[in-house]
C-alpha cells in the first residue's frame, strides 16, 4: 500500500492478537489522509484486495458515537 499511495500514507495499524501460528481475523488501517480510502475505495462501499497472496476486505470504518449523556437523577423525595 506504501508503494502505491506513499510511505507516509499509513498512520497506524491495529490488528486482532492471535495465537502463534494464527492469522488475524480483523485490522483496522488509519490513513493519514480521507482522499486515500475514497481512491481504494472508487466509489464502492466495500472492495476486495489481495495482499501477501490473501484476499482482504476493506471499507471505510465509520466510529459509533456514544451514546448521549443521561441527564442527572433528580433527588428522592423526603417521606
Amino acid at each position: 500500500m506504501s508503494r502505491t499511495y506513499g510511505p507516509d500514507s499509513i498512520e497506524a495499524v491495529y490488528m486482532d492478537e492471535v495465537a502463534p501460528n494464527f492469522r488475524p481475523v480483523f485490522a483496522r488501517v488509519v490513513l493519514r489522509s480521507e482522499s486515500t480510502i475514497t481512491s481504494i475505495l472508487n466509489e464502492e462501499e466495500k472492495v476486495t484486495l489481495v495482499i501477501d497472496g490473501g484476499n482482504v476486505s476493506a471499507r471505510r470504518y465509520v466510529a459509533r458515537r456514544p451514546p448521549p449523556p443521561q441527564p442527572p437523577a433528580a433527588p428522592a423525595a423526603a417521606p
